[in-house]
């Protein structure tokens, strides 16, 4: 073993105190670069949280803010007091009794600091505050130190004041609208409804949610209803919307027509079913209403159909005696007779005539009315029904001092038509305008092809009819008033038959007049109906 001189000694003992006090002081920066990292760090964590940090030792009353005071409530470095009564001061007169009494409770029992209040900005205002902090104590459980966090919570108190208006405000919609709004889980139980249930229903809604919505249906809706809510909660439809009839707590059954759609989660599973419930029972009552009267007009209308056909032909029989006599007299077929006499025959035959052709007219309707009326359709030439008709009224026409005449397009192409039945309704257009044109009037009937087909028109210089009366002209037994009088009086049904007997083929009816200068009456035949061009009719 080496031995070591006094000297030796000496100096061994500088170099192992200053080793020491190297380590030590090496160790103490280390510490200090810890110290101000746990520190950085903590001011980091408190500005991210918009956070003001507090340090309060309870025996001396020195209170210590961080550095985010400022920025949070506006108050500079060293504007703050460092002791709590500054702090107390800033508190809203409103909270600080309670305040104060929480914190004095605190330090006296427990370990730990909650609470919510005003605290003064630098500018006078007030803000909203969220104070958390932790109580140190000594070995004798006194309260030393307390060690928290003050939050301004201002923004967050806002929101919340407006969500809770805005939940206010649905609520109110909700809850006083109209329509039953309500929620199901995927095996239809109410899990949700508003208050417009109860008064629809009479239904408590307590007592109906967790309850079978099915359970209020009538039981013939039942399979129905099942069918589309399966469908709807398997994702197989978006939406489904059924009406049915559910029973209401005066035991009075209610139409309700219902809209629903499927609700999901985050994930996008189908978790149940919400939509409305619109009363519809008096729409139901009104549409039920309608369809009986409905009914009734049809079988009304039925009714006076047949009456009309039944009496036509029970007049038919004694009018054709009636007729058949007049012509013998008229044409002295039994021997000489006073002319006068066989004038007054004339007479008779030609009123007969006119009402026999009224009575035709009804029938024709009557069997229009119940679809019994079918066309025998062959090739017609248009041009020659149309010179049939003309040549057939042309003496009525001269004897009302009136000029009819023609305007029928060469190589016009045949039809397949029922010729009896145009020549008729053709027949009813030129009597009415003969009927209602002044003497030294006129009357044409044209025919051109176009590109939709066959235009036929029968135009004359007549009274004209009034607007107002235009839509009803072609209804059955309708008869304007005109603004002059007439020497006839129609029993209107020309237009009205006209008009079913176009339509028969197809065709379409239009009516352009205006009092005063006269009426033209335009029938469009469709060019489906055209055969060839020129006349080949058979």
């Amino acid at each position: 073993m080496p031995q070591f001189e006094p000297a030796d000694w000496a100096a061994f003992s500088a170099i192992a105190v200053l080793g020491t006090w190297w380590l030590f002081g090496f160790r103490c920066r280390d510490l200090g670069q810890q110290l101000r990292r746990h520190i950085e760090r903590d001011r980091l964590v408190a500005r991210a949280v918009s956070a003001v940090l507090w340090d309060w030792e309870v025996a001396p009353d020195r209170l210590e803010w961080s550095e985010a005071l400022e920025p949070t409530f506006g108050y500079p470095p060293g504007a703050a007091g460092g002791t709590l009564s500054w702090w107390l001061e800033r508190v809203h007169p409103e909270d600080r009794g309670r305040v104060e009494a929480g914190l004095v409770h605190v330090v006296a029992e427990s370990a730990s600091w909650s609470c919510e209040y005003r605290f003064r900005r630098a500018d006078g205002g007030y803000a909203d505050v969220l104070d958390r902090g932790y109580v140190v104590r000594d070995k004798s459980g006194r309260a030393v130190r307390m060690i928290g966090a003050m939050l301004d919570v201002s923004e967050l108190r806002r929101k919340d004041l407006a969500l809770r208006e805005s939940e206010a405000r649905y609520r109110q919609v909700v809850e006083g609208i109209g329509e039953v709004i309500f929620k199901m889980d995927r095996d239809g139980r109410w899990t949700f409804l508003n208050a417009a249930w109860t008064r629809v229903t009479g239904w408590e809604v307590a007592a109906s949610l967790g309850r079978a919505a099915i359970g209020y249906v009538r039981d013939a809706d039942h399979p129905r209803l099942r069918s589309s809510f399966r469908r709807l909660i398997a994702g197989e439809a978006e939406a489904m919307e059924e009406e049915f009839q559910a029973l209401s707590r005066n035991g009075q059954m209610k139409w309700f027509g219902m809209v629903a759609r499927a609700m999901r989660d985050q994930a996008g599973s189908i978790v149940g079913v919400a939509g409305t419930l619109t009363d519809i029972t008096e729409r139901k009552q009104a549409e039920l209403a309608l369809r009986y009267a409905k009914e009734a007009a049809e079988a009304a209308d039925r009714a006076k159909s047949q009456f009309l056909g039944n009496m036509s032909h029970e007049l038919r029989t004694p009018l054709n005696a009636i007729l058949g006599f007049a012509e013998l007299i008229r044409d002295a077929i039994a021997g000489p007779l006073e002319e006068r006499y066989r004038q007054y025959a004339g007479n008779i035959h030609v009123a007969g005539t006119r009402l026999l052709g009224i009575i035709d007219d009804i029938l024709d309707l009557s069997h229009l009315d119940r679809g019994q009326l079918q066309l025998n359709e062959a090739t017609v030439d248009i041009g020659g029904v149309i010179d049939i008709l003309v040549g057939r009224w042309d003496l009525a026409a001269s004897s009302a001092g009136l000029l009819l005449q023609q305007d029928v397009a060469e190589g016009l192409p045949t039809i397949r038509a029922d010729g009896l039945r145009l020549r008729q309704a053709l027949s009813n257009l030129v009597r009415n305008a003969i009927e209602f044109t002044p003497e030294g009037g006129k009357i044409s009937v044209s025919a051109m092809a176009e590109a939709t087909g066959l235009v036929i028109r029968v135009a004359d210089s007549g009274i004209g009819i009034d607007p107002a009366h235009l839509p009803y002209v072609t209804s059955p037994f309708h008869v304007e008033e005109p603004v002059q009088s007439r020497c006839h009086q129609g029993a209107g049904l020309g237009l009205p038959l006209a008009r079913r007997l176009i339509e028969l083929h197809g065709g379409t009816l239009e009516i352009d007049s205006e009092p005063g200068r006269g009426t033209t009456v335009t029938l469009r035949l469709p060019r489906q109906r055209e055969l060839a061009s020129g006349k080949n009719a058979t």
